[in-house]
């Protein structure tokens, strides 16, 4: 099969390996539209205009940009069949002859009042995907089976979750696929889509089962993603009922489509709590989540570097990306004696680590929520937390310390304080908050009003 590959940019780089491995294919060359690299070469294939197609002989045109809609018009325009143009993910879904993996037990629990299977993108040791965990669990303990599809996945992960009972199935053409080739799905009562990127299969699932779709992202995700033609479209269906993990992420959406009913599912964090000795020796304060700019590690590494009290110790757990900004905060890092890197840990891992810690700090420029900041609420340990954070707008100052986003000064003063130990915080109050908005009994009563579910 002669072919060409529409586009030269992300998405060629992410699913060029997977189109050359293949048999039998040809790749005659590239089109692109930016003309500044027509006729330069990439990875040994020419560049061509759009136009080039009218003159030669091919089978298909692949399209490896994210303006799919768009090319396809380009390209009928141009005259050229739609039987020959197709997406890189239709077409590796036809031709990689890759098929949906299964991780579990394929028994049944059939005293299963209801069966729910739900969606996510990637299933890694993040934000989103612990919460989503957290959530089928506690369906799960209600008698509920609970499964999760998803494009790819951290193998170690998968089986953490296989051991807690839920059933994983991985194919990475997952939103590009149909009901026809996932037959699995149907074997589900209902369905929960997990974070906006999944909205893809919004469109694939049965109409006549209930689906939530549940959103966490921030609003960077909702300009790269838009959808202002098509979400309303996608959501007019009775069926489909939308939740937003706080009031943040919900403000946000209503932004961006304001015409589209939503309601607020917090995420629910399982009760780890235990009454612990606070730690006299060393005040140790923890920092959690991916080395990325929101989270501002900058931004707390520059207010260490401000602080006159150098008796307490940071210690930042979380995945190291291994590009730019991860490399220069680890450089960073590797100067102070009083930050250290942990890197990523696992739930036992924290809750062992609550035991030494004695407070948490949240310098995130924006995140809709902020797990690690509920958890040491439920802990009952001292937080301090950017006001441009979902969760600052459930506190106050008497429970939390807030400082004013990116401000590093006003951070250093805050942590100065804490390790002088001059600051008392309510921190039975702050567990209150906990148990009010984000508890496993306050996930149950809302997600059974949205799921139509018998009391939970």
């Amino acid at each position: 099969m002669k072919v060409f590959l529409f586009g030269a940019g992300k998405l060629y780089r992410e699913f060029y390996q997977r189109i050359i491995n293949l048999k039998n294919i040809e790749i005659l060359g590239i089109i692109d539209n930016n003309t500044s690299i027509i006729g330069e070469k990439v990875d040994d294939f020419y560049v061509f205009a759009p136009e080039y197609l009218q003159e030669v002989e091919f089978d298909k045109v692949i399209i490896t940009n994210t303006y799919i809609k768009e090319i396809k018009k380009q390209l009928s325009l141009l005259g050229i069949s739609k039987k020959k143009i197709t997406s890189v993910h239709e077409f590796l879904e036809n031709f990689s002859g890759e098929k949906i993996k299964f991780f579990g037990h394929n028994s049944e629990n059939i005293d299963s009042k209801k069966s729910i299977l739900a969606f996510t993108y990637d299933i890694q040791f993040d934000g989103s995907t612990i919460a989503l965990q957290n959530a089928l669990l506690l369906l799960k303990s209600k008698n509920i089976r609970v499964s999760i599809a998803a494009v790819s996945g951290n193998i170690e992960y998968i089986q953490q979750l296989n051991n807690m009972g839920i059933n994983i199935y991985l194919y990475p053409y997952l939103q590009y696929s149909d009901l026809e080739k996932l037959s699995f799905i149907k074997k589900y009562d209902s369905y929960i889509v997990n974070t906006f990127l999944m909205y893809k299969m919004l469109s694939i699932l049965p109409k006549s089962k209930l689906t939530l779709w549940w959103i966490h992202e921030a609003r960077e995700c909702y300009e790269k993603v838009k959808l202002s033609e098509g979400l309303p479209a996608l959501t007019s269906e009775s069926n489909i009922k939308i939740a937003l993990a706080s009031d943040a992420a919900k403000k946000i959406f209503n932004e961006f489509y304001p015409n589209i009913n939503c309601d607020i599912l917090h995420i629910p964090i399982l009760g780890w709590h235990k009454d612990r000795k606070k730690n006299s020796l060393k005040k140790i304060f923890i920092l959690s989540g991916y080395l990325s700019p929101i989270k501002g590690y900058d931004i707390f590494l520059d207010a260490v570097s401000l602080m006159e009290e150098k008796d307490c110790e940071f210690w930042i757990l979380g995945r190291y990306l291994n590009d730019e900004y991860g490399c220069k905060v680890i450089e960073r890092i590797n100067k102070l004696k009083n930050v250290l890197y942990k890197g990523e840990v696992t739930q036992d891992e924290l809750i062992n680590i609550y035991d030494e810690i004695f407070g948490v700090i949240v310098p995130s420029r924006f995140e809709t929520v902020s797990m690690s900041g509920i958890e040491a609420l439920m802990n009952k340990k001292y937080l301090v937390i950017s006001n441009n954070t979902g969760l600052s707008r459930y506190l106050n100052p008497e429970i939390a310390m807030i400082f004013e986003n990116e401000n590093s000064k006003m951070l250093a003063e805050m942590l100065d304080i804490m390790c002088r130990g001059e600051v008392q915080l309510d921190l039975e109050e702050g567990y209150k908050v906990y148990k009010k908005y984000f508890s496993a009994q306050r996930f149950l009563e809302n997600i059974s009003k949205l799921l139509f579910l018998s009391s939970l």
